[in-house]
C-alpha cells in the first residue's frame, strides 16, 4: 500500500497534551484504511507533547509529523496548509476529538468537492458537560444537525473544517497572522476575518455531518477574561486589520453604540455591571440553575471592561 497521505490533518496545539493523546488514539481507531498525516504545529509545548508523538509512529496508516512554530493559530495553520502533502486538508483544535469515521466522511466529502466550497462539521459537548447550563448555553451556539444552510463569518467552524489547498492557495486566502496571536497575549478573530474573505470570493461555508467532541474545561470565568481581552486588544486589531470585514461585526457595533458609551464613561456603573457578574460567576460554580442571560450578561460585562480599560471608544 502506497505511503502517500490521501488526506492531510492539521492541528494547533500548545501545552495539552491528556487531550492531545486522547485525539491521537481516536485517530488510531478511524475506520479508514488509506493513508493520511496528521501535522502536529506546537510550540515547545513543555508538558510532554513532543514525546507523545514517539507513542504514534508504529500505527501503518499514519503519517504523524511533528514542528514547533510562533505561538499563533494563524501562522500553524498557514503552515499546516503549504506543508501538506494532499490537497484534501481538515483543520482540528486540539482539544477536539473526533468520531470513529471522521477522516472517512471527510475524505469522501474533500474528494468529490469544487473549488468554490469549503466544509464545516458538528461540534458536540460530553453528555456529563451538558447538566451543566453553562455548557448547554455554549453547545447553543454551534449547530447539531446537518442541513443545506450556509454559515457565515459569525458561524465558521474552524476547529472542525475541511478544505481543499487548491481553494486558498490559488487565491491566496490564507490566515491573518496579526489575528492568531495565542498564550498570554491572546488574540482572535483570524476565523470571523477569514470566513469574511471567503464570502467575498463567492466561497460557500457548507455544514456537513463529520462531528467532533469538544472537551473544553474552561468555565464562565475563564471566558469571561475571554471577552475580557476582546473588549481590551481583539476588537480594535481587527479594525485594523480589515476595517469591511470588522464594521459588520457585533462587537465593533457594541463598541460604537451610545449605551455602551455611556457605560464606559460612568464608571460607577461598570463597577455594578462587573459586582453583579462576579457573584454570577460564584454562584455559577456552585449551581447548574442559571439562565442563559445571565452568561450573557457576565461576557458583555467583561467586554466592556477590556473597552474601558482600552479607553478606545471617543
Amino acid at each position: 500500500m502506497s505511503k502517500y497521505p490521501v488526506l492531510s490533518l492539521v492541528i494547533p496545539t500548545w501545552n495539552r497534551k491528556p487531550v492531545l493523546n486522547k485525539i491521537l488514539n481516536s485517530l488510531t481507531k478511524q475506520n479508514f484504511k488509506r493513508p493520511f498525516e496528521i501535522i502536529i504545529c506546537d510550540s515547545n509545548s513543555k508538558d510532554g507533547t513532543k514525546e507523545l508523538m514517539l507513542r504514534y509512529n508504529n500505527y501503518p496508516n499514519l503519517i504523524i509529523k511533528y514542528f514547533n512554530l510562533a505561538n499563533n493559530i494563524s501562522i500553524k495553520r498557514n503552515f499546516g496548509l503549504k506543508y501538506a502533502k494532499s490537497n484534501n486538508i481538515v483543520f482540528l483544535d486540539d482539544d477536539c476529538v473526533p468520531e470513529k469515521n471522521y477522516i472517512d466522511k471527510y475524505f469522501k466529502l474533500l474528494n468529490n468537492s469544487d473549488d468554490k466550497s469549503i466544509y464545516c462539521g458538528i461540534v458536540k459537548f460530553p453528555k456529563q458537560k451538558l447538566f451543566q447550563n453553562y455548557y448547554k448555553y455554549r453547545q447553543s451556539r454551534h449547530f447539531l444537525k446537518y442541513d443545506q444552510n450556509y454559515l457565515d463569518e459569525n458561524t465558521i467552524v474552524t476547529m472542525n473544517m475541511g478544505i481543499k489547498r487548491s481553494l486558498i492557495s490559488k487565491k491566496n486566502l490564507y490566515f491573518k497572522k496579526s489575528l492568531g496571536i495565542l498564550g498570554k497575549n491572546l488574540n482572535g478573530f483570524e476565523d470571523y476575518e477569514f470566513a469574511f474573505r471567503l464570502k467575498k470570493q463567492n466561497i460557500k461555508i457548507k455544514k456537513c455531518d463529520c462531528t467532533i467532541f469538544h472537551l473544553d474545561e474552561r468555565g464562565l470565568k475563564q471566558h469571561a477574561k475571554k471577552y475580557f481581552v476582546f473588549g481590551k486588544d481583539t476588537i480594535h486589531k481587527l479594525e485594523q486589520v480589515n476595517y469591511e470585514a470588522c464594521k459588520n461585526n457585533i462587537f465593533f457595533k457594541l463598541k460604537n453604540s451610545f449605551l455602551i458609551r455611556l457605560i464606559i464613561k460612568n464608571t460607577f456603573l461598570l463597577k455594578i455591571m462587573l459586582f453583579i457578574s462576579n457573584r454570577i460567576i460564584d454562584y455559577n460554580e456552585k449551581s447548574n440553575n442559571l439562565g442563559f442571560i445571565y452568561f450573557k450578561f457576565v461576557l458583555l460585562s467583561y467586554f466592556v471592561y477590556g473597552l474601558s480599560i482600552k479607553n478606545n471608544v471617543k
